[in-house]
């Protein structure tokens, strides 16, 4: 059976993808704290099994980032937030061990978002697969209603970006940047290497772990960047 999104005809999407549609569809995430970008906000939801960033436009869609992969849920989450709503600091655990997230906006030439995920491992931990962290939403919050192409993605072991432009609805065009050089210990713990991880398959994006051979005790770093231009 083949999917009809928006954008294109796919062999089909992941349980990640539908998992997130039926959420966001049922509004059944707990929002933890609301940021501004650009006069935006940007809302940072718990979920089943994540917690995400998600930046939307009135009646324009928006981009859903998974910040914290979480099976099993949260529990103890602490949240900080400073007056102005660009700085964000949440403290949780899972059963996988403890998650801290930091959360940073900026408005300059370019709206900006930054957010740094660190996690504790609870026990030697090994990761089989972790789903990609990028998700477009067409109206409704849908992602199989997200009309929109990739322009550009990692190639090999180059840098870990990935530029895409939702067109319809007329969200605008985000760039997505991974740092890869901070997960440098944990590539060398498990004996991967992070050739071609940012990319997708639309409405999937964003970054992809490889699969682990071993697991770590060590704390795991991701680090991602964003710019947004908002269409007119």
């Amino acid at each position: 059976m083949t999917v009809k999104t928006r954008a294109a005809v796919i062999p089909g999407v992941s349980a990640a993808v539908l998992t997130l549609k039926a959420e966001l569809g049922a509004g059944s995430m707990r929002e933890l704290a609301t940021l501004t970008l650009a006069g935006r906000d940007v809302r940072v939801m718990q979920g089943r099994d994540a917690v995400w960033i998600i930046v939307r436009r009135d009646g324009l869609g928006g981009v859903a980032f998974r910040a914290a992969h979480t099976p099993g849920g949260v529990a103890a989450v602490e949240t900080r937030v400073d007056r102005a709503r660009t700085d964000l600091t949440i403290a949780m655990d899972s059963p996988q061990g403890h998650h801290m997230l930091h959360v940073t906006t900026q408005a300059d030439t370019l709206p900006c978002l930054r957010f740094t995920a660190r996690l504790i491992p609870a026990a030697q931990l090994l990761i089989p697969f972790q789903p990609r962290d990028v998700y477009p939403l067409g109206r409704d919050d849908d992602p199989l209603d997200a009309h929109g192409k990739v322009e550009a993605a990692q190639r090999g072991l180059n840098s870990g970006i990935v530029y895409f432009h939702l067109d319809e609805p007329a969200f605008g065009s985000v760039l997505y940047f991974q740092n890869l050089t901070a997960m440098n210990d944990w590539f060398v713990a498990t004996r991967t290497t992070p050739d071609t991880a940012v990319g997708g398959v639309w409405p999937e994006l964003g970054y992809l772990p490889p699969t682990a051979v071993s697991g770590v005790v060590l704390v795991a770093t991701n680090q991602s960047f964003i710019a947004v231009r908002f269409w007119k």
